[in-house]
């Protein structure tokens, strides 16, 4: 913690830093305490993929995710719906947690390169929904046909590189179902999607792990 702490003020000053430490504080400790889990460590691993950037893993925020499911589900109502929901680069299945606060029970598939979050994954999510799958593959080995549901919901957070974005686009388009939702959390290759149908985009705090777009995917 104390660690962490530092690294925060290095990397944002002081001013933004106290305030990045207030998020990581509501929207992670405190969720994490409520819910009996452990989220909000961040871990670097440097052995997975070429850009630095992808090798670490840190938990989104719990209410902007929230407010993106409570979205799909004001337009959808999921109670009755037969979901999908596919995590890529999961980690330690935080966003899955969340999505249980809004539909009871879903098939989970959590896609992530660094086996190192396998038990973490599963211990998370035993409490909140029965159909969990973490699935330690590369994106591009993944079949999708096997995840198809009445709905589809997929949660991106800057997992990939643009290339490997739009390829996967590009796969689930192919997908023949009722509804397909994308979920761009920290959306900041948000062009590389345009010319896809955007129905959400929210961002309220000032940092970026703040902002959701949400695109129906045709």
């Amino acid at each position: 913690m104390l660690k962490l702490t530092i690294d925060i003020f290095l990397y944002h000053g002081f001013i933004n830093g106290i305030l990045r430490l207030k998020d990581q504080f509501f929207q992670n400790y405190l969720f994490d305490k409520i819910n009996k889990v452990e989220t909000s460590e961040i871990r670097i691993n440097t052995n997975l993929l070429n850009n630095k950037l992808h090798k670490w893993y840190q938990p989104c925020f719990f209410n902007p995710v929230l407010d993106g499911f409570k979205y799909i589900n004001k337009v959808e109502n999921l109670a009755d719906k037969e979901v999908s929901f596919i995590d890529l680069g999961c980690g330690k299945g935080k966003p899955s947690i969340i999505f249980s606060k809004i539909k009871n029970e879903f098939k989970n598939y959590g896609i992530d390169l660094d086996p190192f979050f396998k038990e973490k994954f599963y211990s998370n999510l035993k409490k909140f929904n029965k159909i969990n799958y973490f699935i330690n593959l590369d994106i591009n080995e993944i079949k999708l046909e096997k995840f198809k549901s009445e709905i589809m919901i997929v949660f991106y957070m800057n997992t990939l590189d643009p290339s490997s974005l739009l390829e996967f686009i590009k796969k689930y388009k192919k997908i023949k179902t009722k509804k397909k939702y994308f979920m761009m959390y920290n959306p900041e290759l948000a062009n590389y999607l345009k010319g896809n149908d955007l129905i959400y985009s929210k961002k309220e705090g000032r940092h970026k792990l703040w902002g959701l777009n949400i695109y129906s995917i045709i």
